[in-house]
């Protein structure tokens, strides 16, 4: 669920960074970052919580939402895995 969740609210945040609504950012890299930290996937934590960071002092770079999606497409790639197999690194 939370895998499968991921793109939706890369949108949500990507479509605020796009209208420069950085509250909106802020507000949602925080709930992504406590749903992934919850969930285990603290690489998605440490990136939404910059990104997050970033957008309180009013500013979005996109190589930190680069940064956010490919982190997250990593754990999109773990979903579709057979268990017990390992992920090459990206």
């Amino acid at each position: 669920m939370y895998a499968s969740a991921l793109p939706h609210r890369l949108a949500a945040i990507a479509s605020g960074a796009r209208e420069g609504d950085a509250v909106t950012v802020a507000y949602l890299a925080d709930l992504l970052a406590v749903a992934s930290d919850r969930m285990g996937y603290t690489e998605v934590a440490v990136v939404a919580h910059a990104v997050a960071d970033d957008a309180r002092r009013g500013v979005v770079p996109q190589l930190r939402l680069m940064e956010l999606v490919r982190a997250c497409s990593r754990v999109e790639r773990t979903r579709w895995q057979p268990a017990g197999r390992a992920t090459l690194p990206v």
